[in-house]
């Protein structure tokens, strides 16, 4: 009796969900043999995008020869003459069982007589994707490659592919290099040749590319030049002559400390400061001599570093020096 229970439980389960199956099943069966209808209506009103929209969707639901052929006419229509001549050919290898109904029987025999002469009516082109750069010198590798929006494996580049008549759009990318498209027309039993060679890209690190900014050349920047070379030679001819007068002054502090102060180089304490004088005299000459030197030497570079026609743009520099005084005006 426990054997029982079970098997009726394990009869029910297999009711329970063998039946929602059956009925999508049927409502399938019944949802293609309404869109077949509405397909073959618009067939004959040759509105083929209709009538190819409606056989693919009813053979998605129910399989059957004759919707297949069905739609291998829709798409003669359309000009699609690949996806017509695949769809009568997948009726011609497909085994039809010996109780198969006429319909069927016929269908296969549709198929085998509208698939002639389509061979004739499709184009072949063999798609080559070339191109180079430092990281791939021999071509990019396993490009991603679309015809017509529709993707295109690597095994069939290189090789003949069948396409339709009319007009194409060849897009392709690749690692290393930037997406290129091409467009193309073939006739119908041309066979031809399409090649796209793809640019390498530009090498990015992630950070901003760097510009080598241009040393300054301008105008203002070359008349400064003389001014300051001028204005250097003013003041260390300024310079020069103050260490002149000081050290005119000293010699003549020293010849009154050597009368006053004896063969001995004792000097008495009256002559202090006069001792004083003639050294801050030679320390001022020494100075003066030694800044002017450098300063009127800093200013000859700098005039025969600047350009020749600057000096006139910069203005005209008139120098004074005088006993005792020096100074650099510059005019503009």
């Amino acid at each position: 009796m426990k054997n029982l229970r079970c098997l009726v439980l394990l009869l029910l389960l297999v009711v329970c969900w063998s039946s929602p199956a059956v009925a999508q099943s049927e409502a399938d069966k019944a949802t293609a043999r309404a869109l077949a209808i509405e397909a073959q209506q618009a067939l004959k009103a040759e509105d083929y995008q209709a009538a190819a929209d409606k056989f693919r969707r009813a053979e998605s639901l129910y399989h059957a020869p004759t919707l297949l052929v069905g739609l291998g006419r829709a798409y003669v229509g359309l000009g699609k003459y690949v996806e017509a001549m695949e769809s009568y050919n997948r009726v011609i290898r497909e085994k039809i069982p010996d109780n198969a109904s006429d319909a069927f029987i016929n269908a296969v025999e549709d198929a085998k007589r509208e698939v002639g002469g389509l061979d004739q009516k499709i184009a072949w082109v063999t798609i080559v994707v070339g191109g180079s750069s430092s990281a791939h010198p021999d071509g990019p590798s396993s490009p991603a490659v679309t015809l017509d929006g529709v993707e295109v494996s690597v095994a069939s580049l290189g090789v003949k592919r069948a396409v339709n008549p009319g007009d194409h759009e060849l897009i392709a990318s690749a690692d290393g290099f930037e997406q290129g498209s091409t467009s193309f027309s073939v006739v119908s039993g041309q066979a031809k040749d399409v090649t796209l060679d793809l640019v390498a890209a530009a090498a990015t690190t992630g950070e901003s590319p760097t510009v080598d900014e241009p040393v300054a050349t301008t105008d203002e920047g070359d008349s400064v030049m003389p001014v300051l070379g001028w204005t250097a030679i003013g003041i260390g001819g300024a310079g020069l002559a103050l260490g002149a007068v000081m050290g005119g002054l000293a010699m003549a502090k020293h010849g009154d400390l050597s009368d006053a102060c004896g063969d001995g180089g004792q000097c008495p304490a009256d002559q202090q400061d006069s001792l004083d004088s003639y050294r801050t005299f030679g320390l001022v000459s020494t100075v003066g001599f030694i800044a002017g030197g450098v300063l009127a030497a800093s200013g000859v570079v700098l005039l025969l570093a600047a350009p020749s026609d600057s000096a006139e743009a910069a203005g005209q520099v008139r120098l004074q020096v005088g006993l005792g005084h020096a100074h650099a005006a510059v005019r503009f």
